[in-house]
């Protein structure tokens, strides 16, 4: 039996084949660790230490904050939406909301300030 494939036929293949390449490619990374890091400093650019940081959704599975003002949250189960609140005494609260996709890096400083 002889399959004859038109031009249009190879091509619609071709694309699918594409198509699907590409979005397993981009699957694979959905449940790759996401990271959010940075350094928490003031309107003048000095360091603050001992900011809380309360998530909204989701949860991350690891928090560091050391004392230089650096943190660094880790969400193992891939990215989504997030909404992270940075808040201290004397400080106005700051709200962060962005999408991690997994696999990703993002690093942001976060500026505070201070209260009236």
């Amino acid at each position: 039996m002889q399959v004859n494939l038109t031009k249009i036929d190879f091509f619609k293949n071709a694309i699918f084949a594409t198509l699907l390449i590409l979005c397993s490619c981009s699957l694979s990374n959905v449940e790759s660790p996401a990271t959010i890091s940075g350094k928490i400093i003031d309107s003048r650019g000095i360091v603050i230490t001992e900011v809380t940081a309360s998530f909204r959704s989701p949860s991350f599975e690891s928090v560091s904050n050391s004392t230089d003002g650096n943190f660094k949250f880790t969400l193992t189960s891939g990215g989504g939406p997030i909404e992270i609140i940075f808040s201290k005494v004397g400080y106005t609260q700051k709200i962060y909301r962005s999408v991690l996709l997994g696999g990703d890096n993002k690093i942001v400083d976060i500026t505070l300030q201070t209260t009236p």
